[in-house]
């Protein structure tokens, strides 16, 4: 089995999109991790979009950025973001589901 990449992972998503998969095992630290740069890149005057995933953050552009410079310095930003977990708020929701054999019947001829 191969090991997780010890140094994050950034893809371009066309001109106005990056990715940015963070090292590391797949845990809850690192989706803490990945919720505390969303949260710090939704603050950035040139994010449109902050998308968090398990392990990557979609980020998408106000504008494309026009140098490798501007990518750099997101790429810096986030791993500095990157490396403090953010503790989740978490919330329980409750779904009554009742298998009543008379409601399936009136679903039939819906």
């Amino acid at each position: 089995m191969n090991a997780p990449p010890a140094t994050p992972a950034f893809s371009l998503l066309g001109t106005t999109a990056l990715l940015f998969e963070a090292p590391g095992a797949f845990d809850l630290e690192a989706q803490q991790r990945i919720w505390a740069l969303a949260k710090e890149a939704e603050a950035w005057p040139e994010i449109r979009e902050a998308v968090p995933g398990m392990k990557n953050l979609m980020l998408t552009f106000v504008e494309p950025p026009q140098t490798l410079d501007a990518l750099r310095r997101f790429a810096r930003e986030a791993g500095a973001a990157a490396a403090v977990a953010h503790p989740a708020v978490v919330r329980m929701i409750d779904v009554d589901v009742s298998d009543d054999a008379r409601q399936r019947a009136q679903f039939r001829f819906l």
